[in-house]
């Protein structure tokens, strides 16, 4: 708010109040409006960081000519407040205004994009200020940007005598270009120039890059030669996994190994906390990114490296279901490929089974009950982005089952990325097309949402601030125009039309079954019965809409034919099956071809 008074005005100034009305030549009153009109809320703030931006007498020059203009430019930022607070700060570190101001003349593009991501993310600001000159030539070179500009953000990290650095130097290389390549990502994410999914693959491949150079240091450290090599890979499970990380994702991984004469089985252990210990320490420049080891074989009872052999047979014998599911998004992410790839392969037909147990699936879904209650006692679900109802989980939850489910029969559905596999699940015909289109919009928004809440202050966070200004910076962070109010109440319309979407669909399919129809337990029962005469089946299927209810029930039974490999007795096997086949054939009735959706089920 404009100061009350002239006394107020002059405390506010302080030595800055003769420059400002030197270099804009304008009263005070006239200064105050403009405040108002560019949509500055604090006024202190914004006196004195104007104050400061032209205390240098080599800037006073560039503010006389440029001060309006460049006002204007700060105005369309998130937050003209935290957008000026910033430039302030950037001209302190890169030796004045006038360096900043550079080019404007010619094309205040450059500027324009700055003034917009300072007031988008405090975080970004912070990295700009740390890194400026870096900074300073990313800004103005972005329209040239090119995957070797990005690829240069890892020069020190990947060149051949990074392993021999010792380890601060080395810390702080990994820091380095972990921000520079958050920043330059996030940059051109949020100013609508690269799209979520290419962001989101572009981090996990600048987390891939930092981890594999972590590894070569410690692996050096640990054989003492440029020429060895261990057994040891790391498998990357979670958002990392499925290549689709946010900006202030915890990582999750799994460390494997295969044991080797002449390598002690220690060093496999020591390998993995060197690693885990370079990526996550928090030095001056922060960590590198969160480690999480949780996911690995046994929790955290089990050892931090497991033994290749041990891990397949604790999958193969004792694993649960979701832990199970949990390998939908493993791959390798750094170490000995062939240690990664005799292991992905050995568990494929346990996270692809022909049948997944209803067992199985029942325990799924108490799990995801259960983490729904104990997330209710930490956020509040309404403002919950991640596991509220209708947020980020539901979708995973729906995608990652049907990968299970059906990925036994279907390759295209082996994948931890969600939004492929909404793709995969709209091409094959197990959701209707509208529905998985509804998925993969309303993740879309959900993550862009979580991105902009997580790197205001790169706080691990997942809820929508409650108070409307707040609310209101969020929406417009997220390019929501017009009004404080407009803008938020638009958001917060978006964002509950997309949850109310989800959340339908999820406990539709998902959800309890509803009464049974006649037709449901003819289906049921015949499936259950084990009869191999399709007959039975043909009626029931008829009356859903199949042109050819013989042939569809045909691949049903198939559908139905219990998985020699399966670790479940076939009777149970079964049972499962018939328990959602009256569902699958009304969603594959419902579908635009329901023969063909059969038959790829088959």
């Amino acid at each position: 708010m404009p100061p009350e008074n002239n006394d107020q005005y002059e405390s506010l100034l302080h030595v800055g109040k003769a420059l400002i009305l030197h270099a804009t030549g304008k009263d005070r009153l006239a200064l105050a409006a403009d405040a108002g009109r560019f949509g500055f809320k604090d006024f202190a703030r914004y006196a004195k960081n104007l104050s400061l931006l032209v205390s240098d007498e080599s800037d006073r020059g560039y503010a006389s000519e440029f001060l309006s203009r460049v006002m204007d430019l700060i105005s369309r930022s998130p937050d003209p407040d935290a957008s000026l607070n910033g430039l302030e700060r950037l001209s302190r570190s890169t030796g004045g205004f006038s360096r900043i101001l550079f080019g404007f003349r010619q094309n205040p593009r450059p500027f324009e994009r700055l003034c917009w991501i300072l007031g988008a993310s405090e975080y970004f600001t912070d990295v700009c200020v740390r890194d400026s000159e870096f900074a300073l030539d990313f800004f103005w070179t972005m329209d040239e940007d090119s995957e070797a500009r990005m690829d240069s953000d890892f020069d020190e990290i990947e060149a051949d005598d990074f392993a021999d650095l010792p380890a601060a130097r080395a810390l702080a290389a990994l820091r380095r270009a972990k921000r520079r390549s958050i920043l330059r990502i996030g940059s051109l994410d949020y100013l609508g120039l690269d799209s979520l999914e290419n962001s989101m693959e572009r981090i996990s491949r600048a987390e891939d890059r930092i981890l594999k150079a972590a590894f070569r240091h410690v692996e050096r450290r640990i054989l003492g030669s440029r020429n060895g090599r261990l057994p040891l890979c790391v498998l990357a499970v979670g958002k990392l996994g499925g290549r689709e990380l946010n900006y202030s994702s915890d990582v999750d991984l799994i460390f494997l190994h295969e044991e080797q004469p002449g390598i002690p089985p220690e060093r496999f252990q020591c390998a993995a906390e060197g690693i885990v210990a370079m990526l996550s320490e928090v030095t001056e420049d922060g960590a590198a990114f969160r480690v999480d080891v949780r996911l690995r074989p046994h929790g955290i009872r089990g050892p931090l490296s497991t033994r290749l052999e041990r891990a397949i047979d604790y999958y193969r014998t004792a694993a649960r279901p979701w832990e199970r599911v949990a390998l939908v998004r493993a791959r390798t992410a750094a170490g000995d490929a062939r240690v990664a790839s005799r292991f992905l392969e050995a568990v494929s037909p346990i996270v692809y089974p022909r049948m997944f147990g209803h067992a199985d699936l029942e325990a799924l879904k108490a799990l995801k009950r259960r983490s729904e209650s104990e997330a209710r006692t930490r956020r509040d679900p309404a403002r919950d982005l991640k596991t509220g109802p209708g947020g980020i989980r539901d979708v995973e939850f729906v995608a990652q089952t049907l990968c299970v489910l059906y990925g036994g029969k279907h390759p295209a559905l082996r994948t931890g990325n969600v939004l492929g596999a909404l793709k995969s699940i709209r091409t094959l015909g197990l959701l209707p097309p509208e529905e998985a289109d509804a998925l993969a919009d309303a993740y879309r928004f959900l993550r862009g949402t979580e991105h902009r809440v997580q790197t205001l202050y790169s706080l691990q966070v997942y809820e929508v601030p409650a108070p409307p200004a707040a609310r209101a910076a969020l929406a417009r962070r997220l390019g929501f125009a017009g009004s404080d109010e407009s803008a938020e109440r638009e958001f917060s319309k978006t964002l509950a039309l997309h949850r109310d979407r989800v959340r339908r669909l999820f406990d539709r399919f998902l959800g309890e079954p509803g009464p049974r129809r006649e037709g449901d337990s003819r289906l049921s029962h015949w499936i259950e019965a084990g009869s191999a005469d399709p007959a039975e089946g043909a009626e029931a299927l008829g009356a859903l809409g199949f042109r050819d209810p013989a042939r569809a029930a045909r691949c049903m039974l198939e559908a139905a034919t219990p998985s020699p490999g399966s670790l479940s007795p076939p009777e149970r096997q079964r049972e499962a099956f018939a328990r959602i086949a009256p569902r699958i054939a009304q969603r594959l009735g419902a579908s635009c071809d329901p023969d063909e959706g059969m038959a790829r089920l088959s």
